[in-house]
């Protein structure tokens, strides 16, 4: 996985094969649960769009893809910051990034 990235949606191998799958960075398998809901729903979001483009014969530039996944994610994120467990999640997060 390249460096910054935390997961990849893939709809084609090297050989032009076509296979759909998500990759998600092996360093996030220590990380909270839903950090990794939300980079799986991002490249998930991916995933329907693809299915949609060809369904529909149509190519969403790469920007706008992009800011539909980010703005799923942040109904997500958004919902789960309702609950209890979500408050304390964003205390830990935003104390973890203080002390960095």
């Amino acid at each position: 996985m390249p460096e910054g990235l935390t997961g990849s949606f893939f709809y084609a191998d090297n050989r032009g094969d076509y296979k759909m799958k998500i990759v998600v960075d092996i360093d996030l398998s220590n990380s909270n649960q839903t950090i990794i809901a939300t980079v799986l729903l991002h490249e998930l979001i991916h995933l329907e769009q693809h299915i949609q483009d060809v369904e529909r014969r149509r190519d969403l530039p790469c920007v706008e893809r992009e800011i539909e996944a980010f703005r799923e994610e942040w109904v997500f994120i958004s919902e789960i910051m309702e609950t209890e467990d979500g408050k304390y999640y964003l205390t830990a997060l935003m104390t973890k990034i203080a002390e960095e």
